[in-house]
């Protein structure tokens, strides 16, 4: 999947592809000394040989009714173990967000990322955000893209606010 979306500005583009860079950068350090993956708060386990290491821009989540009349979630529990094509095939699916990065780890998203440009996630897209802990465990934060282009090297800490 493309990392780009045509409407998107370069900070958008450039911070998300950064943040992702550092996840990565850090899980091929701590492979290389023998120590567990994570960086600053986040652990995980990557369980594909994609060369992603369980991190990927523009991760989508679906939804579908299910018969019952309620909706489950596609993307969340298990991750993708590849991306659906984009917009759904069937009129039973809709997109309900998309991640400016996640992180998975055994077969299961575990945190996601959105990068605060120009405008913050609309209510609705919170209000989603906010479901996805509730009900998968699932951790969202919001990050500048400028806090992280004015970074001169991976910082040891970030810079997050949680979706909550």
């Amino acid at each position: 999947m493309s990392s780009y979306i045509e409407c998107e500005s370069y900070a958008h583009r450039f911070a998300k592809e950064t943040l992702a860079a550092w996840f990565r950068e850090k899980w091929k350090i701590n492979r290389d000394h023998g120590e567990s993956p994570s960086y600053y708060l986040f652990n995980w386990n990557p369980d594909s040989n994609d060369g992603q290491h369980g991190i990927y821009l523009e991760y989508p989540l679906l939804s579908r009714k299910l018969a019952d009349e309620s909706v489950e979630i596609l993307g969340a529990k298990p991750a993708w173990k590849k991306y659906p094509k984009l917009p759904p095939d069937s009129d039973k699916l809709s997109i309900e967000a998309v991640l400016d990065v996640a992180v998975c780890s055994n077969g299961k998203l575990l945190y996601g990322f959105e990068i605060v440009h120009k405008h913050p996630c609309t209510p609705g897209k919170l209000i989603f955000l906010k479901e996805l802990r509730k009900k998968y465990g699932i951790k969202v934060y919001e990050v500048s893209a400028r806090w992280i282009l004015d970074q001169v090297k991976r910082p040891v800490n970030l810079k997050l606010t949680p979706v909550n």
